[in-house]
């Protein structure tokens, strides 16, 4: 019960006394230890300069346990209103007795005042000025704090005015804080805001932040979770403190499993949320208000007009409501708004089954008709009305599909019953096209053929024709163009009676199919006079890859720039894949790897095993390439991709593996494995009728058998040899070629040799293959000796012994250091022969030494930025391999202190000013040719040149490379590229900057010294002094590099310069680390 004994005084109203609850007047216990969050500690820190701070935030988000942190640091007169406190008599005299702890004897002089004739109700304004005068005389401190908590409480005309009077003449050490739930009706609160009297602090500062919640559920609850668990929580809480709290006493009331138990029964288990906001919430508010909140929980988001179909009426006094009083709810990021999860979820348990149904179909009605049919679906399955559902589906299917969301699709159709899926063909064919993206083949199969059966029995042309279309795709998909003859044919038969589109389909389809099956010439002659531009793109890289003219399909693939949203896995078709195939026929091992693995990445994040497998079988392909194959490497590639084929039931896609795997172990000398691997690819590739890569087994197999000089060798590369030249496929055959000449020149067989070498030297010479022979596909010969031998020998071959005697001089070059790191004929250029800054790229960013752009040789304005956050975000893409960072984080990066969803406005506003400034002659809605976004993550284009990705690719060849002449160029190079620290001026303390910074600078040390190291060691010691101070302007301390200076000193003739680097160094180690070098000048000497 409050203390209620009065506190009398002569002459008091009615001889009445004011009744003071002083309960309500002390600071409360902070309940547990406080978790110290130095983001909160600076918004604490605005009291001293703002007379007035707003806490305005909803229950539960720690207004009070603010305003606690504010008492801790300065004298608190501490008042907490209630609804009784609406009586000004009442009002103020709570406010003169808390104030008399802050400033004694105050109450004592306000006696006289509030003994006033016509009570206090008449002469309010009176006594509010004698009670300012009174403190502005009375408070001792420097400064002093006055809390009104839970103002919502007695909101109302008349305490605003008394507010409003006190606040304009607020003692001038006196700083005043209130919090409430619900923005205060103070009629001059806007006009203190704009004179910045007025310091705000709402839900989004109070909530905790991700990287917050570790240190609390540590200090607070004991309890140590991991990031993906935090981050969980962080989603089901929203960060709001007091569903945190009774979050971790349920985990400390658990077992082991309890988070995982936790997160499952969200939010039925959370009986103390729910009985919080039962009685803070739902308990404050009209019935009719109760219902508007629990009608628009069923939304993910509302505006005027779904309320006012769901509540069959106007909502404006309620939804003005909403917005007064927050009621946990946020912008939805489009012009409505949507309560926070955990209000949400309670709203929903709150609500009775029967009224939730019946607003879930008002809701669906009203999508429908508005064209909405996604949300029409979501509300027709949450108001069980199934049928309605199955049929906004249907329509809704062909959309989904187009804008690449399959696993959407999978997942609204699985919300289906599934003998209503079972009764819609339209359903069925967009199912198998989700579960063929997904690599769910043998099920999209299934799906497909129901369909066909359900649309002929229907009499559904269209829908028979796409049912047999999406059969088609599942088998070319998987390259079984045997299995494809069937539905094509079935489609045939269906030509006349379809649209012009399904028509197109269909002979795409025709021509693709011909290509897997290696009928190259059919397939172009197939597509004449079919597409007025020839065949899609797709189509004709696949064909100039199988016709071996690599270098065109790299060209080709090349035009379509990085893959654009909407992004649907694409099978073997994948850029990345194709370009690690490509890359590893042309030997180009380093950039096979580099595309196979991001071909793997791609396929993770697409949700396709079946690119990941095929890029990891390619990742196999190119250890297998280049100066330093690994067989053992490759083949743990090449098996795992082995494992994922049969993961995922789909035996042609073991081919490649076995393929790679023929070859890894002819190189290993292990035959009879090798020989195993061949037989059951051949098997597997008859089954599947695909004549191109069977092509390639027999390639495998005789290049296995030739590496340990088996009698079939040339048997088996004869055939491969036979079959290519008959498919139209010129690098098979001229690769065959090329290992039956070294098998001739091997056993001495002269006239045998020139034939096979002149065929081998005319595919070359007529087909760009020039690195066959100077560098080492997996396809190709592995040594250098035994190239060297052959060109020499082909030197002397009648018609081709010129071009011969070309490649011989490539080779014989390539032993000296200058072009050990020249290159091939079609491969990417090596460190010192790279362009200029600008040149080869549309754009290139240097960030070392200072941040320059160049588009098209043109240097960007730094006024045509604009916005500083759209330039960190481009920052922000430089410093990722990638190319690439998700929404969310960069939001988490570049507003660290702030509460900014990735939708938000700002971010969006961030991006649409970098395109701006890197294309301002883009037309609106034009496709962006530097920055694009897939899905949650905005990607650089990979023809934008960067420094960084420059330093770090060649420090990176530089520091492992076993060629130490080699290597020093290959440093020398880096050095040349790291200009300075990255953005040193331009982001000197963003923490994501802070630790690239760092990380390059580090590496550049390193290089640097090999750099210098051999540059002393073949007397080039000037050029090393240079780079040495280098080292040692960004690192004093640095003992190596000091000891390598004066060595390159001493190389120069300069003892003196010696002496003083060695004197340097000791003095700097001396003064500052209290040490002596660990070198001795003498020992450089000796």
């Amino acid at each position: 019960m409050p203390d209620s004994r009065p506190r009398q005084g002569p002459g008091w109203p009615d001889g009445g006394a004011r009744v003071v609850d002083r309960r309500r007047l002390r600071v409360p216990r902070q309940p547990g230890p406080e978790t110290v969050r130095p983001r909160i500690e600076r918004l604490v820190g605005q009291v001293a300069v703002h007379p007035m701070i707003l806490i305005e935030a909803d229950a539960g988000y720690g207004k009070t346990a603010f305003a606690r942190r504010v008492a801790d640091r300065y004298p608190t007169a501490w008042y907490a209103v209630d609804r009784q406190d609406k009586d000004l008599f009442v009002l103020i005299s709570h406010l003169v007795s808390t104030l008399d702890g802050i400033a004694p004897g105050l109450a004592g002089r306000l006696d006289p005042v509030l003994q006033a004739a016509g009570g206090v109700a008449s002469t309010w304004p009176e006594v509010v000025d004698a009670v300012a005068d009174a403190a502005e005389e009375l408070i001792t401190s420097a400064e002093a704090v006055c809390v009104l908590d839970d103002y919502h409480l007695v909101d109302d005309p008349l305490v605003s005015a008394v507010v409003t009077r006190f606040v304009e003449r607020l003692p001038s050490r006196l700083h005043l804080v209130i919090g409430a739930q619900a923005r205060p009706a103070l009629p001059k609160l806007d006009r203190w805001r704009a004179e910045g009297w007025v310091a705000s602090v709402d839900r989004n500062d109070l909530a905790f932040h991700r990287d917050e919640m570790s240190s609390y559920y540590i200090e607070r609850h004991g309890l140590t979770l991991t990031g993906e668990q935090l981050g969980r929580l962080a989603d089901v809480t929203e960060g709001w403190p007091i569903a945190m709290y009774l979050a971790g006493r349920l985990l400390q009331a658990g077992s082991a499993s309890g988070f995982d138990e936790l997160i499952r029964r969200t939010p039925d288990g959370w009986r103390e949320i729910h009985g919080y906001l039962r009685e803070h919430v739902l308990g404050q508010h009209s019935a009719q208000t109760r219902a508007f909140l629990l009608a628009t929980a069923q939304l993910s988001s509302f505006d005027k007009e779904i309320c006012d179909v769901l509540m069959v009426g106007d909502t404006s006094p309620q939804l003005q409501l909403v917005n007064d009083w927050g009621l946990y709810c946020v912008s939805d990021g489009h012009g409505g708004h949507r309560y926070q999860h955990w209000f949400r979820d309670f709203l929903r348990a709150e609500c009775d089954p029967v009224s939730a149904a019946m607003y879930h179909n008002r809701a669906a009605e009203h999508f429908r008709s508005t064209g909405s049919l996604e949300l029409a679906f979501t509300h027709a399955i949450s108001g069980r009305d199934f049928d309605r559902a199955a049929d906004d589906l249907s329509r809704l299917g062909p959309s989904l599909m187009h804008a690449g969301r399959y696993v959407t699709l999978l997942e609204l159709s699985e919300a289906l019953p599934e003998h209503l899926r079972a009764r819609h063909a339209r359903i069925l064919i967009a199912r198998s096209a989700a579960l063929r993206l997904t690599s769910r083949y043998r099920t999209a199969l299934d799906a497909a053929r129901q369909a066909a059966v359900l649309a002929a029995d229907a009499g559904d042309l269209a829908a028979a024709f796409d049912a047999r279309m999406a059969e088609t795709n599942v088998h070319l998909d998987t390259v079984m163009p045997s299995k494809a003859a069937a539905p094509l044919d079935a489609m045939r038969t269906m030509l006349p009676h379809v649209d012009g589109e399904r028509r197109r389909l269909y002979h795409d389809a025709v021509v693709e199919s011909h290509i897997n099956e290696g009928r190259l010439d059919e397939a172009d002659a197939g597509s004449a006079g079919l597409h007025h531009d020839g065949l899609p793109r797709h189509l004709r890289v696949r064909l100039l890859v199988r016709r071996g003219d690599l270098a065109g399909a790299l060209a080709l693939v090349d035009q379509d720039g990085p893959d654009r949203a909407p992004r649907v896995p694409r099978s073997h078709r994948e850029q990345q894949a194709l370009r690690a195939w490509i890359y590893a026929l042309m030997a180009q091992g380093d950039d096979a790897r580099r595309h196979a693995a991001l071909g793997i990445a791609a396929g993770r994040e697409l949700f396709s095993p079946i690119i990941e497998c095929v890029c990891t079988a390619r990742m196999g392909l190119a250890r297998l390439c280049g100066p330093d194959p690994d067989p053992a490497e490759a083949t743990e590639h090449l098996v795992r991709a082995l494992t994922m084929a049969t993961e995922i039931e789909v035996p042609r896609f073991r081919a490649e593996p076995l393929i790679g795997l023929c070859v890894a172990h002819g190189r290993l000398g292990a035959w009879p494995t090798a020989w195993r691997y061949g037989c059951e690819v051949l098997e597997i590739l008859q089954h599947a009728g695909d004549a191109y890569l069977t092509a390639f087994a027999r390639l495998a197999i005789g290049i296995a058998a030739a590496q340990v000089a088996h009698p079939d060798a040339g048997t088996w590369l004869r055939q491969a040899a036979n079959e290519a030249t008959g498919r139209g496929d010129r690098y098979v055959s001229t690769c065959a070629e090329l290992w039956l000449a070294h098998g001739a020149l091997t056993i001495g067989a002269s006239q045998s040799f020139e034939k096979h070498a002149a065929r081998a030297l005319r595919g070359m010479q007529g087909n760009g293959m020039d690195y066959l022979l100077l560098d080492s596909p997996w396809t190709g010969l592995p040594d250098l000796a035994s190239r060297q031998a052959l060109v020499d020998r082909m030197t002397a071959v009648a018609e081709v012994g010129g071009y011969a005697r070309y490649l011989a001089k490539q080779l014989r070059a390539s032993g000296s250091h200058a072009a050990a790191v020249a290159p091939a004929p079609g491969r990417r250029l090596q460190p010192e022969q790279q362009p200029a800054m600008t040149g080869g790229h549309g754009l290139y960013l240097r960030t070392l030494g200072g941040f320059v752009a160049c588009r098209d040789g043109v240097t960007i304005d730094r006024a045509a930025w604009g916005r500083r956050k759209s330039l960190e975000l481009l920052w922000l893409m430089c410093t990722r391999e990638s190319r690439s960072v998700g929404r969310e984080e960069a939001v988490d990066l570049l507003w660290p202190d702030e509460n900014v969803d990735p939708g938000s406005v700002r971010f969006r506003v961030a991006l649409h000013a970098l395109n701006e400034a890197l294309e301002p002659d883009r037309p609106p809605r034009g496709r962006t040719r530097f920055v694009h976004s897939s899905g949650d993550r905005v990607v650089l284009d990979d023809g934008v040149g960067i420094d960084i990705h420059e330093f770090r690719e060649l420090s990176g060849q530089a520091l492992t490379e076993r060629d130490p002449a080699r290597a020093a160029l290959l440093a020398h190079r880096a050095t040349l590229v790291y200009k300075g620290h990255f953005l040193a001026e331009e982001a000197p303390y963003a923490d994501w900057a802070t630790a690239t910074r760092t990380e390059l600078a580090d590496t550049f040390r390193q290089t640097a010294m090999v750099s210098a190291g051999h540059d002393v060691a073949s007397d080039d010691a000037g050029r090393a002094v240079a780079v040495l101070r280098r080292i040692l302007a960004d690192d004093p301390y640095h003992e190596a590099a000091y000891r390598l200076l004066a060595r390159a000193y001493l190389r120069l003739g300069q003892p003196a310069a010696a002496r003083a680097v060695f004197e340097e160094c000791s003095e700097r180690l001396r003064r500052e680390l209290q040490v002596t070098p660990s070198w001795r000048l003498a020992e450089l000497t000796g």
